[in-house]
């Protein structure tokens, strides 16, 4: 087993050999937190995500779509939840611990990737099992065009927009920059991440973008002497 932590807080990354074996130990960790007595207000929860797939081992640590397809899966859970992939799922299923069972959840749109994926949740005796909808780009209302590729080195823009647009006194932020800035994909992320981001009360986007200064000039009529 290889266990790292991925720079997303107090987030774990670990790899098993057996998929049977990654939803036993995430059985496991989900009881130990459920049996704690926290002395915080409320319990702390941890929300597991679990996907198949191949990845490539480079300086100790792997990388590759099914890492990325995993942490996606694991952020639309809430705390205490554990999300399946449809090929975990398919490979888990005759060998469930006693008493799991998997519970299906229907097909899920994940930020950064084309392909949606059918997400599972792993119920067993002692542990929760009513959880509000995944938060998944298609949990709430929008109109924002799938992304075919990840956004790269983009973070600290993205998080400049964020933290613009959170504040109250703000209504509107106009990017601007030469054409192919990338100015259309860092909005069209800062929505897709809201519209993932927020597990509390309601939101919806609506996405429309502005015709450019060619287009409307072709929009003229012609006029003759």
């Amino acid at each position: 087993m290889h266990i790292r932590p991925r720079g997303e807080g107090d987030s774990r990354f670990a790899v098993f050999t057996s998929a049977a074996d990654a939803a036993g130990a995430a059985l496991t960790i989900q009881r130990a937190f459920a049996a704690e007595g926290w002395p915080t207000p409320r319990p702390i929860r941890v929300r597991i995500g679990l996907h198949t797939g191949e990845a490539q081992l480079r300086d100790g640590d792997y990388y590759g779509s099914a890492v990325n397809r995993c942490a996606r899966l694991r952020g639309i859970g809430h705390g205490g939840q554990i999300l399946l992939s449809e090929a975990t799922a398919a490979l888990v299923r005759d060998d469930l611990p006693a008493g799991a069972s998997l519970l299906d959840l229907g097909a899920r749109r994940l930020r950064d990737l084309s392909r949606p994926e059918r997400v599972h949740q792993l119920v067993a005796p002692g542990l929760p099992a009513n959880f509000p909808p995944p938060v998944s780009l298609d949990a709430r209302p929008h109109n924002l065009p799938l992304q075919t590729t990840p956004l790269l080195g983009r973070d600290q823009a993205v998080g400049a927009v964020r933290s613009l647009l959170l504040r109250d006194e703000v209504r509107l932020v106009t990017l601007t920059g030469p054409g192919g800035t990338g100015k259309t994909r860092l909005s069209l992320q800062f929505a897709a991440d809201r519209s993932t981001g927020s597990r509390t009360g309601r939101s919806s986007w609506s996405w429309r973008p502005s015709p450019t200064r060619r287009s409307c000039h072709r929009r003229l009529p012609r006029f003759s002497a």
